[in-house]
């Protein structure tokens, strides 16, 4: 049910642990949100930087977060040298970040930083002229705002295959779940192989390729290959596999499909209505 109303918001890792998280907090704080910051950074997903910003913005208690629009403001506003991913680059932003979280009124604080990231410390073409940190910003002053925060070493990503498979009938489309690890985990796809020439069962009646697509991930290029598939006799045995079942794009049932393979679908009704 989480992973269908998360649908298409991609990282679905984050609903998984967003889900665990709050099961922790119903069975080790009795439902109640703890104000430890200890206990905070204990909970599924929660990082030093998303804990700080929850207790502060939450509680008023003052910890400092590090997330990228923050980053990108104290690496400009103090001129930090060197990518902000690196570990030696991120320790010195965390002290910069611990120095300025004041003791009172930590939930403004970290709004306003948070805020001027998003809409004025833009990374590109920052509006430097309304920022009300202008005068005393290292990266202003020197010229240097363009430069800061380093970019990001350049890195050429991987390109992955799969084929999925559009394997149609009267009944709909045929998705198959994903596996719980992995991309995409535990949400409905279309079945996939390795060749477009080797379907995933025997005895389809295969059909036309579609054009291909590709899914950029954080790691690695993805190319889909489409084709399309037939087989009259598939009922039978789908109704008794529990990670199978048929979806009507007409009236779709409500189950979490990838951003991709929405897409793809909607290019197979597009080619075929």
């Amino acid at each position: 049910e989480v992973l269908a109303h998360w649908a298409g918001l991609g990282y679905y890792r984050r609903a998984r642990l967003l889900h665990a998280a709050s099961k922790q907090v119903l069975a080790r704080h009795d439902g109640v949100f703890p104000r430890d910051f200890d206990a905070v950074l204990a909970l599924p997903g929660l990082g030093r930087s998303t804990a700080g910003a929850v207790l502060a913005q939450a509680f008023d208690l003052a910890h400092p977060i590090l997330d990228g629009n923050v980053k990108r403001v104290l690496a400009r506003y103090c001129a930090v040298e060197g990518w902000p991913g690196n570990a030696a680059v991120e320790r010195e932003l965390w002290s910069y970040a611990t120095r300025f979280t004041p003791t009172a009124s930590a939930a403004d604080y970290t709004q306003a930083i948070m805020d001027l990231g998003a809409t004025l410390c833009t990374p590109r073409n920052p509006a430097c002229e309304r920022c009300p940190q202008v005068e005393s910003c290292v990266a202003k002053q020197s010229e240097r705002v363009s430069e800061l925060p380093t970019p990001r070493p350049s890195k050429v990503l991987p390109v992955r295959q799969t084929v999925m498979w559009l394997v149609e009938s009267e009944q709909g489309l045929l998705l198959q779940r994903r596996p719980p690890v992995g991309i995409w985990p535990g949400l409905y796809s279309l079945p996939e192989s390795s060749s477009k020439h080797e379907p995933p069962w025997a005895g389809l009646e295969v059909g036309e390729h579609l054009p291909v697509m590709r899914h950029t991930f954080s790691h690695y290029h993805l190319d889909i290959h489409p084709r399309r598939a037939h087989w009259k006799n598939l009922d039978a045995w789908v109704m008794d596999d529990a990670s199978l079942l048929w979806y009507n794009p007409a009236h779709p049932v409500s189950v979490g499909l990838p951003a991709p393979v929405s897409r793809l679908i909607e290019l197979y009704l597009r080619r075929t209505t």
